[in-house]
């Protein structure tokens, strides 16, 4: 039987958050201490705020342009998922 393989590529350590688009919705990823600060400071979550998994947050598509906006214009950094 054959080897089967495959290329993992590892993500800069210094990339704060990861965004997935997901069509009607996109799954904000805050990966750093930074990111993760970020977030409490600017996003209002409540108790409606989905989540992905552990740490991804559903955005509704009309917001997330202004959250991106933020993110970079306070310094910090993204990687598209994919």
């Amino acid at each position: 039987m054959g080897r089967v393989g495959f290329q993992f590529r590892s993500r800069p350590k210094d990339v704060d958050f990861q965004v997935l688009n997901a069509n009607s919705i996109f799954i904000l990823t805050p990966l750093t201490e930074a990111a993760d600060d970020w977030v409490e400071e600017r996003v209002s979550l409540t108790e409606e705020t989905q989540y992905w998994g552990k740490k991804g947050i559903v955005i509704e598509h009309r917001y997330i342009s202004d959250i991106i906006e933020g993110i970079l214009n306070d310094g910090l950094t993204m990687e598209a998922a994919g």
